[in-house]
Parts: structure tokens; sequence; C-alpha cells
């Protein structure tokens, strides 16, 4: 078997299996241990719109991927480029990339899209919270 750190036998990748299984069976143990008290209410208030937030720069990465694709309009290829603050090639860059959708220079369309689905969606989440 190889890896990026080079050639690895069979009972490498099984001790390596078993270590990580038992790792995180362990994680697992404790965070039921300790989460015990956490409001429901809230956790999951807070983690919907994490949900929402995610959604947002997925539909804003697909309407950058449709418009690669010439599928879509280019309307204005790029309002901003903010890549010497955070550049979406670098580390962060491209872990907020995957998790958000974030892009240091977007089109006008993606972002209306992404502002827009925001917009509704984020009042339609502080309207159902002020109900209940």
């Amino acid at each position: 078997m190889y890896s990026n750190f080079g050639e690895f036998s069979t009972q490498d990748a099984l001790i390596g299996a078993v270590s990580g299984l038992v790792l995180s069976i362990a994680l697992v143990w404790m965070m039921l241990k300790s989460t015990r008290n956490v409001p429901l209410r809230s956790f999951f208030r807070w983690t919907s719109l994490f949900i929402v937030i995610i959604a947002a720069g997925l539909l804003s990465s697909a309407i950058n991927m449709l418009q690669a694709a010439h599928v879509l309009p280019i309307v204005h290829a790029q309002l901003f480029d903010i890549s010497h603050i955070l550049d979406d090639r670098g580390v962060f860059g491209t872990f907020l990339r995957a998790l958000f959708g974030y892009n240091s220079s977007p089109g006008l369309l993606q972002l209306v899209v992404w502002g827009g689905y925001m917009l509704t969606f984020v009042f339609f989440w502080n309207r159902g919270y002020k109900q209940a």
C-alpha cells in the first residue's frame, strides 16, 4: 500500500484503522457524557442558522460553476477582489470556500443570489423562532 509518506504494510494500515476506531469511540463517549445539560432549543436554533449559511454558500458556488460552464449569463464578472485580504486559494480561504462557498472575487449574479437567499431564509428562520 502507498500513501503520501511512502509505502506502508498491511499491519501498519490495520494498526492505524484500529487506533482511529478506538479514538473515535472514546471521543463520542466523552461527548455523550459531557453534553447532558445542553439546552436543545438553543442548540438547534443556532445550528439551523449555520445550515442556512452553508446552504447559501452552496447555492452561490453552484451559480459560479454554472456561469463557468456558460449555462448562466455572466452579468458582471467581478464586483470586487479582496484576495489581498483573504485569498480563496489560501489555506483558510480554501476551508471557507469548501464550507461556506467563500469567493474572494464574486460576480454580480453570485452575490445577488447569495444575498437574496440569506435575506429570505434568515427572515423565515428569525420569524419561526419569534413565534415559538
